[in-house]
């Protein structure tokens, strides 16, 4: 939520606010593919809501080894 809050401030640039909403989660395991998807749904679904303007920029990354 501290992310969102902090893209939204005005004098935040558009290369901030796009590191902001970028999350990355290491590890490829069933629970960490879970969270991710858990993750994904719950900004793309329920805190968009709050902040509308940041839709299209949310990205959940998921980052494995092999």
């Amino acid at each position: 939520m501290e992310c969102f809050e902090r893209a939204s401030y005005p004098n935040t640039t558009e290369e901030e606010k796009k590191n902001l909403l970028h999350f990355v989660i290491v590890g490829g395991g069933p629970i960490n593919v879970e969270f991710a998807g858990e993750l994904y749904s719950f900004l793309k679904k329920d805190v968009v809501k709050w902040y509308p303007e940041f839709k299209d920029m949310v990205e959940v990354e998921l980052v494995e080894a092999s």
